[in-house]
């Protein structure tokens, strides 16, 4: 989302005339927050040729919500996913009552429109304008097992190589796929990549006085992992499982570049939400074979068999058979080369994207003149 916030002001300002209203990092968020709206009120006082606001997620537009009494001025925000689905009946409320009465929204995936419809927004004003794909492919620095040994300590050998990149919060699947499948794999090596658990007391403390709906609608609008105190325990006693933490992008493409299937086992969690899935994509460039759960946003990055396998969610015996039959070299490479031409043919620019976003909000605007 931040990446997506970064290149849409970069390219838009690059031909158009913007007011800029940005978290900067450097004081508590919720200040910023509270404070949009107000400052947001001066610029529309202080600059007269501002007609419309566009706010990147739905918690901005939240707190701007203030700004739909102000007559003359188009209010939009982007969507990504949790920010329609919110386990909150208030947050729904909101949605349902204030949300649906923005000029008009942007989903980042047929899947995200698909909630922001079931969420009680009129379909008419939700516009899919998809997140941009920029790859990179890993250019071969080292050799990926001899770093694997001796700067992770994992010894990889001949295994099958799985992977799996994302912050380890329940709806990745993570725990249910170590917990389900991999035990089915014998001679298969699991490897996460992503973000460890900041303030792990904190936030175990906070489980223990915190009601349980309580404690995790605020870990979900937070993006506090959980899943990972789970996967730690796991790893103890799992010879096969190996969280690697964050990784640099140089090390992240090598990773990809050698993992034989990168799986993105998703599972629905009530209140959360799979916007999309650029990180299949990404595994899916570097020469990854994909296998991604068939549910919310995914299936607008993976293809059934054209870039990747969609598979149900959930189904420890379908992810199973599959993986089985990907580890054979053959029918794995098969694959690899079925899916090739896809990737090397995919490009949608963030300067692209930011030309969709130009020419909507243009329409949009002259639907009003």
């Amino acid at each position: 989302m931040q990446k997506h916030s970064y290149e849409l002001i970069k390219h838009i300002g690059e031909v158009r005339k913007h007011h800029l209203l940005v978290y900067r990092n450097n004081y508590p968020k919720i200040l910023f927050l509270l404070s949009a709206p107000v400052i947001a009120w001066i610029k529309l006082i202080r600059n007269s040729d501002i007609t419309l606001i566009h706010a990147n997620d739905g918690l901005m537009a939240f707190f701007l919500t203030p700004l739909l009494s102000k007559k003359g001025i188009k209010l939009c925000a982007t969507l990504h996913g949790l920010d329609v689905v919110f386990d909150s009946s208030f947050y729904q409320q909101w949605v349902k009552g204030y949300l649906s009465k923005f000029s008009f929204l942007v989903a980042v995936s047929d899947g995200t429109k698909k909630a922001c419809v079931d969420a009680g927004i009129p379909e008419e004003k939700v516009h899919v304008i998809p997140n941009a794909i920029e790859l990179e492919k890993s250019q071969e620095e080292m050799d990926f097992k001899e770093w694997m040994a001796t700067q992770c300590g994992v010894n990889l050998s001949d295994d099958l190589i799985l992977s799996s990149v994302g912050r380890p919060v329940p709806r990745k699947g993570f725990y249910w796929f170590c917990k389900e499948v991999l035990p089915k794999l014998s001679n298969a090596k699991y490897l996460i990549v992503g973000p460890t658990l900041k303030y792990k007391r904190l936030v175990q403390f906070g489980q223990k006085i915190l009601p349980k709906r309580v404690f995790e609608g605020v870990c979900k609008m937070s993006g506090v992992q959980l899943d990972i105190i789970h996967l730690l325990e796991l790893a103890k006693t799992n010879d096969n499982l190996f969280l690697l933490g964050h990784l640099p992008k140089n090390q992240l493409r090598l990773l990809y570049n050698n993992t034989d299937l990168f799986v993105m086992p998703n599972v629905e969690v009530k209140g959360d939400f799979e916007g999309f899935g650029l990180v299949a994509l990404e595994a899916g460039a570097n020469g990854a074979v994909c296998l991604a759960s068939n549910i919310e946003g995914i299936p607008s990055a993976i293809k059934h068999e054209v870039n990747g396998f969609l598979l149900p969610s959930k189904n420890k015996d379908a992810w199973t058979e599959k993986i089985l039959e990907l580890s054979d070299p053959k029918t794995r490479e098969h694959w690899k080369n079925t899916f090739h031409s896809y990737y090397e043919n995919l490009s949608y620019t963030w300067k692209q994207m930011s030309e969709a976003y130009l020419k909507l909000f243009d329409n949009q605007m002259s639907l009003s003149c």
